[in-house]
Parts: C-alpha cells; structure tokens; sequence
C-alpha cells in the first residue's frame, strides 16, 4: 500500500511520462504527469493504440522502432519522434522503449516520454543556422580562413583554397606562414599572433601563387574565440585586388603621363618643376633649372594633309626624338597638341639656349611614315631660374615661345624679363576694354576726307580715342588686336558703329554736315560674322543715319581668305546701298607694290580705297633700292563678271579709281621730291598726317573752315609734322593746290 502511494507520488511529480503497452501499442497504464506534458487525462488514453499518436511523418521509423524491440526480451532502444498532445499540437518527445513482456506483473513495453519539443527547435536553429552561414562561407567570393594564434588554417573555404593554388584537404591544419616567403612571412606571423591585441585590422599582402605569379591580397582580420576556454585566433576575409592595383597603377600612369607618347603631362612635369626648383632652394649657387617650351611648326598643316593617324605617328617621333636628345635627368613632357615642355635643371642661360638649339635640330631630319615623308621644324622659348616661381618659369617660357613664333619658324627666343611688362599690360588693357565696353567708356575721334578737287570735306572716319584713368592714351591698334584677342572685336564693331551714326546724326541735326559720308572701319571678324547686315541695319537705323551716307571701311585680308564670300556679303551691302573701303590697301600681305595680287571678285558697288597708314609710312628701310616705278590702285568693273582687283592703278579707261598711281622717278632713297601724285586721280586722300581726327562736336568748325577758305587744308595742318616722309610731298601738294 504504500509502495503504491509512493508510486503514485512520484508519478504525479515527474516531468516524463511513463506508461505500458501491449504488443499492439495499447496503453494499458499512464503515469499522471501525461496531463503536463501532453494534456491529456490518464481515462482519455488508456486504451487507446499508442501508434496512433505518431505523426504520420514519423510513423514508419516508430513502427520499426517498436518491432525491433519487440524482437527479443530485455531490449532497450530510445527514439524521438512526433506526437498530438490534447490540442492537437504536434510535440517533440524522446522515447526509451524496453521490452517487459517477461517480466511477471508488467508483461508489456515500458515506455518512458520525455517532451524535448524545445531541445529540437533549438538544435534545428542551430542547425539551419549553421546551414546557413556555410552556404553564405562557401558561396562567399572572399577567401575565408579561421587561424589559431599559430597561424594553422582551422578552417578554409572553397574560394580561399581557389586563391591559394591548394587543395582544401592540403590547407587544414598547416601554417598560413609556410605558403608565403621573406619579409611577408614574418609580418604575417606577428599579426596573427597579435591579432587579439591589435583587434580588427585590414592590410595588404603580396603572396607568391604556384602558378609563379605574385597576387595581392588585401586581409580583413578580427579576432576570433577558438573555444570555451577563450582560445584566440584570427578570420581573415581574403580579397584577390590583384588586377584593381594594376589597373590603379595604370589609371595614374594615364593620369600623369600622356596616352600617345607615354611622355609626362602637365601635371607630372608641375610636380618634377617644383621638386627641381626646391633641390635649386637648397644649393643655391648651382646653375638654375630651366624650362623649353617647344612648338612643331607646321603641324595643323601636315595633320589636315595626311590624316589623324599620320600626325599621331609624327608626334609619337617628335616626342622620341626629343627623349633621346635631352641630356640625362632632363624631363620631357607633352602638354597637348604639338606642344612639349623640357625642364632641364643645373643649367645657365647660355646652356639652356644650346640645349634648345640641339633640340630644334634633332627635328629637322626627315620624318617617314605610312610611306610618307615629312619635313619639321620647331619654334622654342625658353625661360631660365633662379629667382622665378614654377608658374612664373612656364609662363616665361609660353611667352618666349610666343616670340619666336612672331619672329618666324624655326627659332628660339630666350625671355627677358622686360618682356613680362607688355604681357601685363596686355592683360591690364584686356580688363579695361571689357569693362570699358560694359560701360561706354569709348569715345571716338572723326578724320576728315577732303575732295582735292575744291578742297571740301566731303566725308569723316571715325576713329577710336580711349584715355583710360590708370593705364593712360590707348591707340587704336592696341585696343583692336587686344578685342580680336579676347573675341570681343565684333562687340567693338556695333559699338562704335551705332556711337558713330548717333554723333553724325545729331551734327546733322544742328545743320552741319548734312552732305558727308560716315566712314567706320570694321574688322574681318564682323565682316564674316552672320550678324553684319542686321548690325548695320540697327546701328543705322535706330540712330537714323541713311545707309547711303555710311561707308564699311575693311582690310585686304577679308577679300583674300574667302573671295566667294567676300563678293556674296559685298554684294548684299550694295543691295542696302551701303559702300564699302579698303583700308590700308596693299599692306595686308606685303609692302611689296611690285608683287602683283589679283582678286576674282565681283562688286556690285564703286570700292573706295583711302591711302592710309601703311602706304604712306617710309619704307626705304625696308627696300634700300628700291623699284623705280611702282603703281598702286583698283580697277573696277561694273559688270557682272568677275572683275580683277589688282596692283595696276590708274588706267585711264576705268575713271572709278580713287587712288591714284605714287610714281617713283628715281629710288626713293635718292630723290624723294620725285614722288607726285599723277594727273588727278587721287581726289580724295584720307590720312591721320593730312587731317588731325577731331571729336564730333568740333566736326562744325572743320566743316565751316573748309566751306569758307575754300581748298587746301587750314593753316595749322600745312606744315607737316614729318617732312621727311613721303606725306611731306602729298602736304605741298595740299598746299599748292590751295593756291
């Protein structure tokens, strides 16, 4: 009895279950526990076939399971497998299943059940997490290798055996530090031994494959515990950067250094500059670093000819030439297009100027390509330390070479420092004309055009006149070339143009001069520019100045760079009735007036061509003996064919001529009274030495002064300011005919 309540106690207590089946499962006994464990009361399953618990999962395995121990007496096997608790919840239980059928009073399977529903779970987490990481370690494009503090591989994915050139069977349990050699081996091995102290680190190591290539590897290292007991070791994530780095080096060589001739550029040369001028710092009486700035001549002309591809081959030779040339430790660098730089340090003026003519000439030798031979030559500037900045030395050196280039091809200008004056200058009157365009600052001067034939005026040039407050009187050349420079010249153009036909127009307004023309000049900018007609057209109109009183004055240039749309723009001005002048007639190309030029062109319009600057200045310096007759002038036809503009003056047949034939009786150097304007047929001079320009408000004393002395010029412009010249002979003959 008692036996039975102790039983009955411990049953009621205990977290198993334990219960007795037939042979056929049915449960003839349960313990109480079953209501903790599975919910159910002892009535609802005794009696009831124990199999028919079992998921249907697991049925199979717990029917072999029960066979196997019903095989032989005394068998003892433990199973775990699934079964319904009283709410239809499928629990995990562990089953140790004896065989009691001989034991008096039991005779039946003794099972005892013990939920381990949460032990399962758990170790399937795991497992799956463990899956998971594996399959995450094992498809990882990374290397993964797990090291003891000895640097043994524990553990080696698919992808770090794949980097090292090994088998993962030949990594486990070698040293990482056996694969490798030298100093990389001993750095390798104070990490990993460090690796708890120093923490989670990334660096770079070279690791010598078996295929005989080194690859880089760039590590990803943390500490990692081994064990239980705290045991340190090391995860290295493993990243092959092998082709990254090369590629890196390869972009900064492209960086630094130019894609057709693997000369430095810029950039590379800035740095070799600066470096130079420092090492100049530090021994200051050594010779100074130099810089040549070297230009092919002619090179637009040999690429446009032969093609792209022939002009890369030339520069390619022209960069190998001068490679070879320079002296050891010279830097040779391409800065773009046919442009090379040479920074030559340790060297004088005299040196660098040798240096550069050594080069020049290492080019002159005939160059062959694609079965085609050129022939170069080079212009050079070339500026010389100690004493100047590294922008200072290449900007010395860009305006040397400037120079030279002006001089001609195939020289070498050494800078003087003076120079660096008109290079400010140049940039000080560049900011002034902006500025002075933005805000109106320009004012204009008018020359007047005097008909030989009574002496009156028959017409003004307006001319620019600029004293700025700083910089002073600035001509009218310097303010033109520096506007082309800085592309403002058509800007410049329909300024003075529409101020010109404003200032006419109020003289007319105060009933004087009614009855001249405007002369403006105009550059070859505004002449090719698509916005000439509408910029006459507005200039003309919104000051209202008749276009048949405004003349277009325009150099030779324009109708020698593109005679077929010189005749096409002319030919339009003459439809607006506006006439047009050239300027300097003579002197765009030579001060040759033996050389003859012909021009194909048609002109719808009488051209008037003013004696200016150019033809009257001396040029028996120029030509000590010279021709003893030269003729100058235009003949023109009003037809519609293509009349020729020409050197040859002064035929009697064609009276539009306006400039007359300058006869030299003698060589200008021996009898300059010689020189006469022949029989009339220049009427109308027009030169800044004949008539002074005067601002528009005085234009109605010049205009009466010529109405009431009647021809020649007034008093204060009968004696000429430069007898020597031939203007002198053209002032007495403006005199004479005053009387």
């Amino acid at each position: 009895m008692v036996q039975d309540s102790l039983s009955a106690v411990l049953g009621r207590r205990s977290s198993d279950v334990a219960l007795i089946a037939n042979p056929d499962t049915e449960i003839t006994f349960i313990s109480p526990s079953v209501v903790d464990v599975l919910s159910f009361t002892q009535e609802q399953l005794v009696g009831v076939e124990g199999l028919g618990l079992v998921h249907r999962d697991d049925l199979h395995g717990a029917e072999s399971f029960v066979t196997r121990v019903l095989s032989s007496p005394g068998t003892v096997e433990r199973m775990t497998f699934r079964i319904t608790n009283a709410y239809d919840e499928w629990r995990w239980i562990e089953e140790t299943l004896t065989n009691c059928i001989d034991v008096p009073g039991v005779e039946g399977l003794v099972a005892n059940v013990r939920d381990v529903t949460n032990e399962v779970e758990a170790r399937s987490a795991l497992t799956a997490s463990e899956r998971r990481y594996r399959t995450i370690v094992e498809t990882a494009q990374e290397g993964v290798l797990v090291l003891d503090s000895g640097s043994r591989i524990l553990v080696a994915n698919h992808k770090a055996a794949e980097m090292l050139g090994h088998k993962r069977s030949q990594l486990f349990r070698k040293k990482l530090t056996s694969f490798v050699d030298g100093t990389t081996k001993e750095e390798l091995r104070r990490k990993v031994r460090s690796r708890e102290a120093r923490g989670h680190e990334r660096f770079e190591m070279t690791y010598p494959h078996p295929d005989g290539r080194n690859r880089i590897f760039q590590i990803v290292a943390s500490p990692l515990s081994l064990d239980a007991d705290g045991a340190a070791g090391s995860l290295a994530m493993i990243s092959d950067v092998t082709d990254a780095r090369l590629l890196e080096t390869e972009l900064r060589h492209l960086a630094l250094h130019d894609a057709l001739t693997g000369l430095p550029n810029r950039a590379l040369l800035a740095d070799r500059l600066s470096m130079a001028l420092s090492r100049q710092e530090l021994t200051p009486n050594r010779p100074g670093v130099a810089v040549l700035s070297i230009n092919v001549d002619g090179f637009k002309l040999i690429n446009d000819v032969h093609g792209h591809e022939f002009g890369d081959a030339m520069l390619a030779e022209v960069a190998h030439r001068l490679s070879s040339a320079a002296r050891p430790g010279d830097n040779v660098t391409r800065t773009g297009g046919d442009e090379f730089l040479v920074v030559a340090e340790g060297i004088r003026a005299e040196g660098a100027l040798a240096l550069a003519e050594h080069l020049r000439k290492t080019l002159l030798e005939p160059m062959a390509a694609f079965g085609v031979t050129v022939y170069v030559d080079a212009s050079v500037g070339v500026a010389v330390g100690p004493g100047l900045s590294s922008s200072c030395l290449l900007r010395s050196a860009d305006d040397a070479l400037r120079r030279a280039k002006a001089r001609g091809r195939g020289r070498v200008h050494v800078h003087d420092p003076a120079g660096d004056m008109d290079t400010g200058r140049r940039l000080q009157v560049a900011n002034a004309v902006r500025r002075a365009l933005d805000c109106d600052e320009l004012t204009l001067g008018y020359q007047p055009i005097v008909d030989l034939t009574d002496g009156h005026v028959v017409g003004v040039e307006a001319l620019l006149r600029w004293v700025h407050p700083e910089l002073g009187p600035i001509s009218p050349p310097e303010i033109v070339a520096i506007a082309h420079s800085i592309g403002l010249a058509e800007r410049l153009d329909e300024c003075v143009l529409a101020r010109a036909c404003t200032d006419m127009t109020e003289l007319r307004e105060r009933s004087a001069g009614a009855h001249l023309k405007l002369s403006v000049n105009l550059s070859a900018q505004s002449f090719e520019g698509a916005k000439l007609l509408q910029m006459v057209i507005d200039a003309a109109r919104l000051a209202g100045w008749p276009l048949g009183q405004l003349t277009l004055e325009l150099t030779e240039g324009v109708l020698m760079s593109d005679t077929e749309a010189a005749a096409t723009v002319l030919a339009r001005l003459g439809e607006l009735n506006v006439s047009v002048a050239f300027d300097d007639f003579g002197t765009g190309y030579s001060l040759d007036l033996a050389r003859p030029i012909e021009v194909c062109l048609d002109l719808p319009r009488r051209p008037d061509i003013p004696t200016e600057h150019e033809l009257v200045r001396p040029i028996e310096h120029e030509h000590p003996r010279p021709p003893a007759r030269a003729s100058i002038g235009a003949r023109v036809n009003d037809r519609a064919t293509c009349p020729r503009l020409e050197h040859r003056l002064g035929d009697r047949r064609h009276q539009q001529v306006v400039l007359g034939r300058l006869e030299l009786a003698e060589p200008l150097g021996e009898q300059r009274e010689g020189l006469r304007l022949s029989e009339r047929n220049s009427h109308r001079p027009q030169h800044s030495r004949a008539r002074n320009p005067t601002r528009h408000y005085d234009s109605r004393a010049w205009t009466q002064r010529a109405s009431s002395t009647g021809p020649g010029p007034p008093e204060d412009h009968k004696r000429s300011p430069h007898p020597t010249g031939p203007l002198f002979l053209v002032d007495r003959l403006l005199a004479a005919e005053t009387h």
